[in-house]
């Protein structure tokens, strides 16, 4: 295979130069991959499948983005020209079907994946791979290094796999591996993410960052420090646990006139505040920072991670802390350009432990859903790297067509969450986000 990078090199993104630093800390560590699983059950075209998938891969110029530092120790990314050889995949086929448990060993196989590193000053930094687990299953797994897609990004790419899919299964000719890089390199339809890097500093004005940096000024103002600087917690090992949010739990929500979202996050700071004896807890929150249709139909990296400060000391309905909440987050979404390490300069030196504003973080994924493939079954799954730079992580993702989210996942170690290795503080939170949800306004409402 021969690579050609392009001439240029162009500076980072701020939101690809705070992802850098964080790498630059623990070189080789997976905490940056990003894994998107769907699994397919039913009569599927697996040969149709991976033509479907090479030519997605082939539209968007992320994927062909390679890192390095210049003479001067600066991080560049350049944009390279692949050409494959001759009947090369851009991905790969893995037949798991042939063992006593094929299901258990996709399991196994998609975890390893998620925890194999992507070199991130070599490349490349994106792997996909068509996995069969039986004659009536398989899997399309991709996995992207954060430097270069987002969440919402990779699940556009499965929206094209699976929708292009669609439409050439009903009968239309799909195009070979040949002739579909051929044809895939004279498209001009696909946003490019190398344009959007070029832009970046000329579409962020300086009036309007130093607008956002004193709103940042005022918001972290007499912030204190994250939850383990607190309590001088140590770091044990990590744990992945989920509790089930029922629709009727989110139909009382909304007739109550709050939002999921910071309804669970607001439940959840209040557990937290109780277990460390905090009156307030602050979540890291990645927004979606993509603005307009083109930006939303870019494959690159655009989401950016901004602290959503809950006071708990209050005694307020359970309800009206989501709504200050919800107020907070309408306000930070006005503010969501600047980059995070831009936003971490502008918050108060705490101690020795410097500027660390939030050792948990919290996301709530809403994903447009690709149209229904005639008798197949779809199930996705969509995961991060462990990461060292938090030691705790709420996670729910909903899809647009759904009514009720899907069990948030807590994941970290048990001392942010006040329970004994092993366990987790999920029931403390599920109990308290359980409290019935009444309108503040009646004298003796559940408080949080």
């Amino acid at each position: 295979m021969g690579i050609a990078a392009e001439f240029r090199a162009l500076g980072l993104t701020g939101y690809q130069r705070d992802i850098w630093a964080a790498e630059a800390r623990t070189p080789g560590n997976c905490q940056f991959n990003v894994l998107v699983h769907e699994r397919l059950e039913g009569a599927v075209d697996r040969e149709l499948l991976g033509a479907c998938l090479a030519r997605a891969v082939g539209e968007h110029d992320a994927f062909r983005l390679r890192f390095g530092e210049d003479g001067e120790g600066v991080p560049r990314v350049r944009r390279i020209t692949e050409e494959r050889d001759a009947g090369a995949l851009p991905f790969e086929h893995i037949d798991l079907s042939g063992g006593p448990d094929p299901a258990r060993a996709v399991r196994i196989w998609c975890e390893q994946e998620l925890g194999r590193p992507l070199d991130l000053g070599g490349g490349p930094l994106f792997r996909a791979a068509v996995v069969t687990e039986g004659p009536e299953a398989v899997h399309l797994v991709l996995t992207s290094h954060h430097i270069v897609t987002d969440a919402w990004a990779l699940n556009a790419l499965t929206l094209r796999i699976l929708s292009d899919y669609r439409s050439r299964v009903s009968g239309k000719d799909v195009p070979a591996v040949g002739e579909k890089a051929a044809e895939s390199a004279g498209r001009t339809d696909s946003a490019s993410y190398w344009d959007s890097i070029q832009e970046f500093d000329s579409a962020f004005g300086d009036a309007d960052r130093e607008n956002d940096r004193a709103f940042y000024r005022e918001h972290l103002a007499g912030m204190e420090p994250a939850l383990f600087t607190r309590s001088g917690a140590a770091r044990p090992g990590r744990g992945r646990h989920s509790f089930p949010v029922g629709e009727e739990l989110v139909r009382r929500i909304l007739d109550a006139g709050a939002s999921p979202f910071p309804y669970l996050l607001s439940a959840f700071a209040v557990c937290l505040g109780r277990i460390h004896q905090a009156d307030e807890v602050v979540f890291g929150v990645p927004f979606l920072n993509r603005r307009t249709e083109d930006e939303r139909s870019i494959v690159g990296q655009f989401a950016n991670n901004l602290p959503v400060r809950i006071p708990v000391a209050e005694d307020l309905p359970l309800v009206e802390l989501a709504e200050r909440v919800r107020r907070q987050i309408d306000r930070l979404r006005e503010h969501e350009r600047l980059p995070f390490g831009d936003i971490l300069r502008e918050a108060p030196v705490q101690g020795a432990d410097g500027r660390r504003l939030f050792d948990v973080t919290a996301s709530y994924l809403r994903f447009p859903r690709p149209p229904g493939i005639p008798g197949v079954n779809r199930r996705a799954r969509r995961r991060r790297g462990q990461g060292h730079l938090t030691a705790a992580a709420l996670a729910a993702v909903r899809t647009r067509s759904r009514t009720c989210p899907p069990p948030p996942r807590c994941s970290g170690s048990p001392s942010c969450t006040g329970a004994p290795a092993g366990r987790s503080g999920a029931p403390q939170a599920r109990r308290t986000s359980r409290t019935p949800s009444t309108p503040p306004a009646p004298p003796g409402a559940p408080r949080a």
